[in-house]
C-alpha cells in the first residue's frame, strides 16, 4: 500500500490547518474542529489531527469505514425506506453547527463508482435532507464564526479511474499544493493574493455577459451587476479558480465537457448540454446517461449556479484526476473553465451576503438548490465579455490558449 514520505504529509496538514482552516488565516487555539475523513485517508488524517491538537485546538471526529467489500453507503441506498431516506435528525445537527468553528473534510475512497446503479432520485433526497444545517452554517460563515475547507489524499482506486500510477497520482497532489514548499503557509498567500488580484480586476470591470467559444462550447451566461467574483481564500485546497454567481435566467447555447463527471459514486462521461433562456432544454452523456436525466430531474437542477475559469499558469494541475475538486482547478495546456449545476453562493455579492432575502436572490437570478455539481471543460476556449459602463469594451478577449488577460 502506497504511502507518502512523512514530512509530505506533515507539510499537507499544516497547510490545512495554519492557511487553509479560518479563510486563508488558519485556526485559533481554543476552538472546535469537525474533522471528517474515510479509513481510506487515515495516514493524511492522522498528520492532521496531530497538527489540530499542537495548535490547541479541540476535534470532533467524523472517522468512516471504507471498504469496497462492506459498502455501507449503497448497503443503506439499497434497503432504506423512504422515511429513512428522507431523515433529518434536526436537534444533533443543529447542536453541531453551534458547537464548531470549522469543518475539514479530507476527500478520498476506495470505490470512485460505489453507488453506480443506484437510483439519483434517492441519492438527492437524501442530500436534500441536509438543507437546513447548509442554511445554519451559510449564516454563521457569513457571519464570520465559521469556516470550512476540503482536501485530497490520492488512492490506488482514485489513480486506477483516473489512468495514472498511485505515484503519478500524488505526484500531482504533491505539485498542484506545493507539499514539498519549505514555508508552504508563505506560498499560498502568495498564491491567494494573486487569484484575489484576478478577481478584483473581473469586478472592477463591471461584466454583464460572458460569451465562451471553441470547439466544444459556445455559451452565453449573464450576471447581475451586483454578483461579485471572488477566489479561494482557503476554502479548497488547492484552489485556482476565479468563481460568480451567474443570472441563471441569461443562459444561452451549450456546451461538451471533454473531462468525465464523478457526481455521488457514478461517472458520467461526454455530458452534452444546451441551454434556453437558462433552462436545460437538451442533455445527454456518451457513459450513464441515464444517471444525467435522473439528476435533471431534481428541482432547480437543470440550471446554472456557478461560472468559473482557471488560468493555466497558476494551476500546477496538469492531468484529469477523476475528482472534482482538481478537475475543477486544472491547468494544463488551456487552463479550465466549468459551470455548475445548481446551487449558487450567495456570498458572490457585491454587499452584505447575510442579509440577502430569498427574494433578493431571486431578483439576482442567483439558482436556489439542494444540489451543486460542476461539470469542467478543459479543451481549447476563449471568454470574451461585455461590460454595463464601456461599451467600447463590448467583445473584450479575457481568457485565450489558456491565459486570463488582464
Amino acid at each position: 500500500m502506497y504511502k507518502p514520505k512523512q514530512e509530505i504529509l506533515d507539510n499537507y496538514a499544516k497547510l490545512m490547518v495554519h492557511y487553509a482552516l479560518g479563510q486563508g488565516n488558519g485556526v485559533k487555539s481554543g476552538t472546535t474542529v469537525w474533522l471528517r475523513g474515510s479509513e481510506a485517508v487515515k495516514p493524511l488524517y492522522a498528520a492532521v489531527h496531530k497538527e489540530l491538537v499542537k495548535a490547541g485546538v479541540n476535534v470532533i471526529h467524523g472517522y468512516m469505514m471504507d471498504d469496497p467489500e462492506y459498502n455501507l453507503e449503497k448497503d443503506f441506498y439499497e434497503n432504506a425506506s423512504e422515511d429513512q431516506i428522507g431523515k433529518f435528525e434536526e436537534e444533533f445537527y443543529k447542536g453541531m453547527i453551534n458547537q464548531i468553528d470549522y469543518y475539514l473534510y479530507i476527500l478520498g475512497e476506495n470505490n470512485p463508482q460505489g453507488l453506480a446503479g443506484i437510483d439519483s432520485a434517492k441519492i438527492a433526497k437524501h442530500q436534500s435532507r441536509f438543507a437546513p444545517w447548509m442554511k445554519w452554517r451559510e449564516e454563521k460563515e457569513l457571519a464570520g464564526k465559521f469556516s470550512w475547507t476540503l482536501c485530497l489524499y490520492g488512492t490506488e482506486a482514485m489513480a486506477k479511474e483516473a489512468g495514472l500510477t498511485i505515484e503519478e497520482y500524488w505526484n500531482q497532489i504533491i505539485a498542484a499544493c506545493y507539499l514539498e514548499e519549505e514555508d508552504i503557509v508563505a506560498k499560498w498567500k502568495e498564491i491567494n493574493n494573486q487569484v484575489q488580484h484576478q478577481a478584483q480586476s473581473l469586478n472592477d470591470m463591471e461584466i454583464t455577459e460572458v460569451h465562451i467559444t471553441g470547439p466544444d462550447i459556445d455559451l452565453f451566461v449573464g450576471m447581475h451587476p451586483k454578483a461579485a467574483w471572488k477566489g479561494g481564500s482557503g476554502a479548497n485546497i488547492p484552489s485556482f479558480e476565479t468563481w460568480i454567481s451567474p443570472d441563471w435566467r441569461k443562459t444561452n447555447g451549450w456546451i461538451k465537457c471533454d473531462n468525465p463527471w464523478y457526481c455521488d459514486g457514478n461517472k458520467i462521461s461526454g455530458v452534452h448540454l444546451e441551454f434556453k433562456d437558462g433552462i436545460v432544454v437538451s442533455a445527454k452523456a456518451d457513459e450513464n446517461d441515464t444517471f444525467l436525466q435522473e439528476f435533471l430531474t431534481i428541482k432547480n437542477a437543470n440550471k446554472i449556479g456557478e461560472f468559473s475559469i482557471t488560468d493555466k499558469n497558476l494551476s500546477n494541475i496538469t492531468l484529469p484526476m477523476a475528482d472534482t475538486l482538481y478537475d475543477e482547478n486544472i491547468g494544463g495546456e488551456f487552463g479550465n473553465m466549468h459551470i455548475a449545476l445548481g446551487d449558487a453562493y450567495s456570498d458572490n455579492y457585491k454587499g452584505d451576503s447575510s442579509k440577502l432575502t430569498k427574494q433578493d436572490l431571486e431578483e439576482l437570478g442567483f439558482n436556489q438548490a439542494n444540489t451543486h455539481k460542476d461539470i469542467v471543460l478543459t479543451t481549447n476556449h476563449t471568454v470574451i465579455i461585455t461590460q454595463s459602463l464601456q461599451e467600447e469594451n463590448i467583445g473584450r478577449v479575457i481568457k485565450e490558449n489558456g491565459n486570463i488577460l488582464l
